[in-house]
């Protein structure tokens, strides 16, 4: 830890002064260096800080060849007395999402033996583990972090002499040298780490995991902490009241509302294609046929419902082509042609051409979509086809 680095001597700090005590420009603005700074510079997974520097604002803040940096659209002066402002809130977040994180990772090293292998905090909080974990593990993994967050139990940070650190049992990505900053939160963790955190686990507020994917051989979670924890459980709260209103169920009914809608919907539409399948057959009875052609028109037909009914259609001595177009949402149509006499796949290039198609097959069926009109479709259809 440097003398210059009050993010390390009191996380807490929101304000402060300090001098400049060097201005570079950079790529994208200037990086200016304080003689101290609250400003944390992004490691370990945790972002850096943002906030302002009189009234210049810091975009972020990196550590450079060991120095923090702070980086800002505008220079200042060397030597300048300035007055640091930290975006509280957004570093109070990354605080509770990253002490939140040392809480899970460390129970599930303790319960599966998984190391966290991958760490990265933005708008979620996203961690890989080199071991496979359930959904039920997660779930347990996740009661037992809140259960630590309500004792309230106090994170603390030291740094061990030699001796110490060879006897204690900690979590490392990597092989570090020097004086190792250790950080203990409760008794489920203790893991060496660079980054700020809450002086106790109840300051977390709450901790909720959102995915759980393979990913690896391992396991990627992504999860949320404290005031993000909040929102989103407030906003799911939001969503299942509208749900509830509009499906007339109590919130606690929700799933087996759905579920019940979901039956009732798939029932209207098998109802709903069996009309429009038995409306198109209808059709095929009724249809004219003009030297051994029946052009047909729907709406919503499925392809094998085209199908079906084409090759009813040529139950009929008088058919030898039969073509079936279907309307779609987009305003396009499905089509389907079959023949007793055509050569379909090089006709269908042809259609394709003319009416704005795709598709292709086979020289007794061809299917596809066109994206011209109804009575474009038709005459190309009957030029083409009855040649």
């Amino acid at each position: 830890m440097e003398m210059n680095e009050l993010f390390y001597r009191d996380a807490y700090v929101k304000e402060f002064d300090g001098v400049v005590v060097s201005c570079e420009k950079m790529k994208d603005g200037y990086g200016i260096v304080l003689d101290d700074t609250a400003f944390y510079p992004e490691g370990g997974g945790q972002p850096g800080d943002t906030g302002y520097l009189n009234d210049v604002k810091v975009t972020d803040t990196k550590r450079i060849e060991d120095l923090v940096v702070h980086l800002c659209k505008e220079s200042i002066a060397v030597g300048t007395v300035v007055h640091g402002r930290i975006d509280w809130d957004r570093r109070f977040d990354n605080m509770q999402a990253h002490t939140g994180e040392h809480l899970f990772s460390g129970l599930v090293h303790h319960l599966y033996g998984y190391d966290n292998v991958g760490f990265h905090m933005g708008e979620v909080i996203q961690v890989d583990f080199n071991g496979p974990l359930s959904w039920q593990d997660v779930n347990k993994v996740e009661l037992l972090a809140n259960q630590a967050i309500w004792r309230n139990e106090p994170v603390i940070i030291q740094y061990p002499d030699e001796k110490t650190l060879s006897e204690l049992d900690y979590r490392s990505k990597k092989e570090l040298q020097g004086k190792i900053r250790i950080v203990c939160v409760g008794k489920e963790d203790v893991c060496a780490c660079c980054g700020t955190h809450v002086q106790s686990t109840g300051e977390i507020g709450l901790f909720k995991v959102l995915t759980c994917e393979k990913h690896k051989g391992g396991t990627r979670l992504t999860m949320l902490a404290g005031s993000k924890a909040y929102a989103y459980v407030s906003m799911l709260f939001e969503q299942g009241q509208k749900i509830s209103h509009l499906l007339s169920a109590p919130m606690e009914q929700l799933a087996s509302s759905v579920e019940k809608l979901q039956k009732e919907k798939t029932a209207a539409d098998g109802k709903l294609q069996q009309y429009v399948r038995d409306n198109l057959l209808q059709k095929v009875q009724n249809a004219r046929v003009e030297n051994g052609l029946m052009i047909l028109f729907g709406e919503g037909v499925s392809r094998n419902d085209l199908r079906h009914c084409a090759k009813q259609a040529l139950l009929q001595e008088e058919v030898k082509t039969i073509a079936i177009c279907s309307k779609e949402d987009n305003s396009s149509y499905s089509y389907l042609i079959m023949s007793e006499c055509l050569p379909l796949r090089t006709l269908g290039k042809q259609l394709n051409q003319l009416l704005d198609g795709r598709g292709g097959g086979s020289d007794e069926l061809i299917q596809g979509t066109f994206l011209k009109e109804q009575e474009e479709i038709v005459t190309v259809l009957k030029e083409v086809l009855h040649g």
